[in-house]
């Protein structure tokens, strides 16, 4: 796991079995998921610190406002890639957006925490390195992220606003003791429109 990392926030609570829970993120660092752990036993794969020191990618990742690579034709000019030297090693690999999955998993959030929750935002107008968020994504936008560490479960609500259509995601890497074990979710199946959040559509 990585160790001694500054401005981590550490939500804590105790199971019904009195054993203790921890989630650990990073808000200046994409709020990745670094650690979840119930007792000793950690389920957020651990061998993909590498891709989070590479690139912002493993551990607990987000997506979002876009998913996965953009066309080329659509990515925004980045006017000095040196600030941002995961660049570099993303080019080297072949892949030509920058901010693969949207910028949610590279920037800074500004966060706020209590024992067992945090509340989290990020938007197209805040600075980093000296450039706005909206001009890396190439929008503006808003985002939301509350996580709450309850007895039972770690609860997740994150939602976005934007100029163009967007999405919000985790790409949580897991990694289960001796290969057992069950991950469940509980996933809402709505959108948030104009209307505040609405059913999915049946296609």
């Amino acid at each position: 796991m990585i160790n001694a990392i500054a401005n981590a926030i550490v939500l804590r609570n105790r199971s019904s079995s009195n054993e203790i829970l921890q989630a650990t993120f990073l808000p200046d660092q994409g709020m990745n998921l670094i650690s979840f752990k119930k007792g000793d036993i950690e389920v957020i794969d651990q061998s993909t610190v590498p891709l989070f020191e590479e690139r912002f990618a493993g551990l607990g990742a987000l997506i979002g406002p876009h998913f996965h690579r953009r066309k080329a034709s659509v990515l925004p000019k980045i006017r000095d890639e040196s600030l941002f030297p995961h660049i570099a090693r993303v080019k080297a690999h072949g892949a030509a957006d920058p901010f693969s999955h949207g910028i949610a998993r590279y920037a800074p959030w500004k966060a706020t925490f209590t024992e067992n929750s945090l509340e989290a935002s990020q938007s197209g107008k805040e600075m980093w390195n000296g450039v706005s968020l909206a001009e890396l994504e190439g929008q503006n936008f808003k985002m939301n992220f509350k996580a709450t560490l309850t007895e039972s479960s770690l609860e997740i609500d994150y939602d976005v606003v934007s100029d163009t259509d967007s999405l919000v995601g985790i790409h949580y890497y897991y990694a289960l003791p001796q290969g057992k074990g069950t991950v469940t979710s509980q996933v809402q199946p709505k959108w948030i429109g104009p209307n505040g959040k609405q059913s999915l559509p049946d296609f």
